[in-house]
């Protein structure tokens, strides 16, 4: 089975493309962070920090084995700030919503994922493509496994062979490698 992912230049395509920063920073957040759209729709807008140094967003999600840390790279972090600003929320209140303000669900996601998929003629422009994007991009600059499974929001069952107890700040320093090898090779 072939992973349905994104080139960097259909990423580009995409946000130059699309004309709703909301819908953009929906391309965004799971490309850089590997969220799942069930994850994406739990998110308020409070609900990811911003640490300086290193310049990274640290949030946390709850999943059906609990919770999980996710990160968001700076070039992340710069749509989601632009549409903090634009949606000028409470930190409490959702940060992705319909026209009638409502937290927007999952399903949602993927429905406005797949309208741009289908407008713009990426095939891989779909939540799982954009999931399985983050994973290739860490996979390809020699993440390891169990870094990989940790920031994918795996379980340690499936990767247990693998795991290894890792520190926030190892992951942290993993994950900041791998974005700036990937923002490295663009140029």
């Amino acid at each position: 089975m072939m992973w349905k992912c994104l080139r960097e230049s259909e990423i580009e395509t995409a946000l130059q493309s699309i004309d709703n920063l909301q819908d953009r920073t929906l391309v965004v957040l799971p490309a850089n962070s590997g969220l799942r759209p069930r994850e994406i729709g739990q998110l308020n807008c409070g609900s990811i920090q911003v640490l300086k140094s290193p310049n990274v967003g640290i949030g946390r999600v709850q999943t059906k084995r609990g919770e999980r840390d996710f990160f968001v790279d700076p070039v992340g972090l710069g749509y989601l700030e632009k549409w903090l600003s634009e949606r000028q929320g409470s930190p409490s209140d959702p940060l992705f919503i319909d026209s009638q303000r409502r937290r927007l669900s999952s399903s949602q996601i993927v429905r406005r994922l797949r309208r741009w998929s289908l407008r713009l003629g990426i095939e891989a422009l779909t939540a799982t493509g954009l999931r399985n994007t983050f994973l290739v991009r860490l996979a390809k600059f020699e993440v390891g496994l169990d870094i990989l499974a940790q920031l994918g929001g795996y379980g340690v069952p499936r990767f247990r062979k693998w795991h290894v107890p890792i520190s926030r700040e190892s992951i942290i320093g993993k994950y900041l490698g791998a974005v700036a090898s990937v923002h490295r090779s663009r140029c």
